[in-house]
């Protein structure tokens, strides 16, 4: 199977994890779960997902998702994330959020 490169490129290392977006950058799974504690989050998908192996326990990830607020808005965006392979399996090493669109209010 090819794989087609998915930019921008990051480097894994089994230390820590990270979350960015615009800003804040999160560095551990309790300040991710924090910083979404209380979003009017409804649900959102991923897709066009495009996996780059870059050493047997490493790989980096594009993929673009579609967010969906629960007052109506909606935001696209891209993610681009690192992976790494542990002993309980492949786990994501670090996430970059690059929205495209700014979140669109539906009138009711």
């Amino acid at each position: 199977m090819k794989l087609r490169t998915a930019r921008p490129s990051t480097s894994c290392s089994p230390t820590t994890v990270t979350y960015s977006m615009t800003s804040p950058t999160l560095n551990s799974r309790a300040e991710i779960a924090a910083a979404f504690q209380g979003r009017n989050m409804y649900g959102h998908l991923t897709t066009n997902i495009v996996i780059e192996e870059l050493a047997r326990d490493s790989a980096q990830v594009h993929s673009k998702y579609i967010a969906f607020a629960q007052d109506g808005g909606i935001q696209t965006g891209d993610y681009f994330d690192a992976v790494i392979r542990t002993d309980a399996g492949w786990r994501l090493k670090v996430r970059k959020a690059v929205p495209r669109t700014p979140s669109v209010f539906v009138e009711t």
